[in-house]
């Protein structure tokens, strides 16, 4: 320590003393911790005036340090130091002699490379550093990083719904509400080759022209979303109702391939669309025709062919009379007509 000169002047307040070093740490000359800045007491968590200094803190280098005594011998190099248990939080440091009051050592304490965890971790923010430390330039860099990412994500949120809603209007029918042709021919293909039965109901409107020419275009639509109820209520929500376009409907009956129950849940629709549709005081009525198609859910099986084949049937249905449903054949039993 020899050769130390000593400005016997320089007496310094705690609170200059705090405000140019938060960080530091004040020990006797029997290292017993006598003082520390605000930051440091509020990093450690807990009370470390009273403390022996080598038992508060662990001294990783240099590693020859081992007492007090090694401790004042190093003053001037930087030492790595970290609280011991609980935090365990990682420091750099400096020290040099104390003169006053017996002696002891001063020590201005800084985290290094570790300042992010630390801010993280303690909940530090700009007025536990002094002015002059340039942690204070990193932690407004921080701060407008984290400003400019979480605006960042709030605009790719912000277009993210815009795409999801562009893309969910682009698969409705915004007369029905009910998913249109596009809608269903993307949802469709994940529900083919899973080898699980399934039917696909053709349906159209009988005699809605004459209700769409006579009463107008109000009561066609009024119309058009009184079926679109109606036929939603008639099937289970893992079925699918969409509206294909003018009154042609398209359903997909999943996990079901049973003519009898098919042709029982069509006759069920077609009795419950017969009930006359109320518009401006009038009775508006009209009925449907159905064509339905099954398939076993083998690849082979594509959507194309099933919804030919239940076009293929419904129009069957419009021959016979209409206000009925019909069934289409299997492929094989097509190919051997």
């Amino acid at each position: 320590m020899g050769g130390t000169n000593v400005d016997s002047s320089a007496q310094i307040p705690a609170t200059t003393l705090a405000a140019l070093m938060p960080m530091y740490v004040v020990t006797d000359a029997g290292g017993c911790i006598t003082s520390t800045g605000p930051t440091m007491e509020r990093v450690a968590g807990t009370r470390l005036i009273g403390k022996s200094f080598l038992d508060a803190f662990v001294v990783k280098r240099p590693r020859r340090i081992k007492t007090f005594a090694d401790l004042l011998q190093a003053c001037g190099k930087t030492l790595h130091l970290r609280l011991a248990e609980p935090s365990g939080t990682q420091f750099r440091a400096v020290g040099g002699p104390v003169e006053t009051a017996g002696g002891g050592l001063m020590l201005n304490m800084s985290f290094g490379i570790q300042v992010n965890e630390a801010v993280a971790n303690h909940g530090l923010t700009i007025g536990d550093f002094a002015a002059t430390d340039l942690t204070v330039e990193l932690l407004y860099l921080m701060e407008a990083k984290t400003a400019a990412m979480e605006e960042s994500r709030k605009l790719n949120l912000k277009l993210e719904n815009a795409r999801l809603a562009a893309e969910e209007s682009s698969f409705t029918d915004p007369l029905t509400g009910l998913r249109n042709r596009r809608g269903f021919e993307a949802l469709m293909p994940h529900h083919i080759g899973r080898n699980e039965p399934f039917a696909i109901m053709a349906m159209d409107l009988d005699f809605f022209k004459e209700v769409n020419d006579i009463n107008g275009h109000a009561a066609g639509d009024a119309v058009l979303q009184e079926v679109a109820n109606r036929t939603v209520s008639n099937f289970r929500p893992l079925d699918l109702v969409t509206r294909i376009g003018g009154d042609e409907f398209l359903i997909y009956v999943s996990e079901l391939d049973r003519p009898d129950v098919l042709h029982r849940l069509a006759r069920r629709l077609i009795t419950r669309l017969c009930e006359p549709i109320l518009f401006e005081g009038l009775e508006l009525k009209l009925s449907a025709s159905i064509g339905i198609a099954t398939s076993d859910g083998a690849p082979s099986d594509t959507l194309n062919a099933i919804v030919k084949r239940a076009d293929k049937a419904l129009y069957a249905a419009k021959s016979a009379g209409r206000g009925v449903s019909r069934l289409a054949p299997k492929i094989e039993q097509e190919e051997a007509l």
